[in-house]
């Protein structure tokens, strides 16, 4: 809760950069926070070397989903007459398309269930050539062992706003949310053996994509295109570089990419900001209130020993955590926060002291007067 309350508010910076003409070089301003507004270009094509065909994007995320065998639990507590409690867990299991396939050793009932790596297809012995980053591979009569099929981010290694160079290695790219979920066809994919386009999913399956089998994968691209509006706060260096900032007063650094206008920027840093506060605060309230529950437990065992009691502690262990555990979180934030403002306040209670010092020299003017 503490670090919460101290985190730095990149809106804020946000707010204080320099804003700079896309179309004009500005040595002036360098060394120094700038907002950049503009059409992200780009002349290279991008792919993903395995399906996406090049195309004019800046960025391609690719996700993938594999069909795997996924664990549901369904727990029941049964309370016995010594005031002990058996917790019953009832599993299930379906086969379904998840971005993360669990590990089936790990299941409560592994055998039948069990779930292959989340790659592409398995080392193959044929004559077929197998695409791999969008070329054949072949070793004699035999094809190489397919490269695993994963989540993947691949950037174009020289992007530009107006006339200045960006650095998309080290920049905070927009969520997928923010990004072109792409709609697939045999236009944009690399069709072949066992590879089908239905949608927004490319698949590669073992039979067809409507009766999906255990380890099969499918595809879903979100894009940035070349030309999109985009804002980018970094720091301008020479050449016309736009690279990582780095707060002198917090040492933080500060190098990202929005979509949309400096004031759209600046307002979902600000959304983002608030809402990581505000879940933070509520994650430590949760973790206070659960150590303080367990913290009462053993009291409770204790006074099972007397008649009554033991129920009642029990029935109002929940309430009294909770209380316990709003009093002692809204110390902690409000401490916290004065803690991380101390300069702020001594200037505040500084001002005020000269104040009434000021006031009181005034009133003791006037009644000599």
């Amino acid at each position: 809760m503490y670090w919460n309350e101290g985190r730095v508010n990149f809106s804020e910076l946000a707010k204080n950069a320099v804003e700079i003409s896309a179309n004009v070089p500005n040595s002036l301003e360098q060394s120094k926070l700038v907002s950049l507004s503009g059409n992200i270009t780009s002349n290279q094509m991008l792919g993903d070397r395995a399906f996406l065909k090049p195309g004019k994007y800046i960025v391609v995320n690719r996700r993938v989903q594999t069909f795997a065998w996924v664990e549901d639990k369904d727990s029941n507590t049964q309370k016995n007459v010594n005031d002990s409690k058996n917790v019953i867990g009832n599993y299930s299991y379906q086969k379904k398309w998840t971005s993360f396939p669990e590990d089936s050793s790990k299941f409560k009932y592994p055998q039948g269930h069990e779930n292959p790596a989340k790659s592409s297809d398995d080392a193959q012995s044929s004559t077929d050539p197998i695409s791999i980053d969008g070329h054949s591979q072949m070793n004699g009569n035999h094809a190489e062992t397919v490269k695993p099929i994963v989540d993947e981010v691949y950037k174009v290694s020289d992007a530009k706003i107006g006339v200045y160079n960006l650095d998309l290695n080290n920049i905070t790219l927009p969520s997928d949310e923010s990004l072109n979920e792409l709609e697939l066809n045999v236009q944009n994919i690399q069709i072949g053996k066992n590879i089908s386009v239905a949608g927004k999913f490319v698949y590669q399956t073992k039979t067809d994509s409507n009766n999906p089998q255990l380890g099969d994968i499918r595809v879903h691209y979100f894009t940035l295109p070349v030309n999109a509006m985009t804002t980018v706060l970094g720091n301008l260096g020479k050449a016309n570089q736009i690279s990582s900032y780095t707060d002198k007063k917090t040492n933080s650094k500060f190098y990202q990419m929005f979509l949309g206008t400096t004031d759209k920027a600046i307002h979902e840093l600000k959304d983002n900001s608030v809402f990581a506060t505000w879940s933070l605060r509520v994650l430590g309230f949760g973790m206070m209130w659960f150590g303080l529950g367990l913290a009462f437990k053993p009291i409770s065992v204790w006074l099972n020993y007397i008649p009554l009691f033991g129920t009642l502690m029990e029935r109002t262990g929940f309430f009294r955590s909770l209380l316990a555990a709003f009093v002692l979180s809204t110390i902690t934030i409000i401490m916290s926060i004065l803690a991380h403002h101390l300069i702020a306040i001594a200037i505040a209670i500084s001002v005020a002291f000269a104040i009434l010092v000021l006031l009181r020299g005034k009133m003791l003017a006037k009644g000599g007067s």
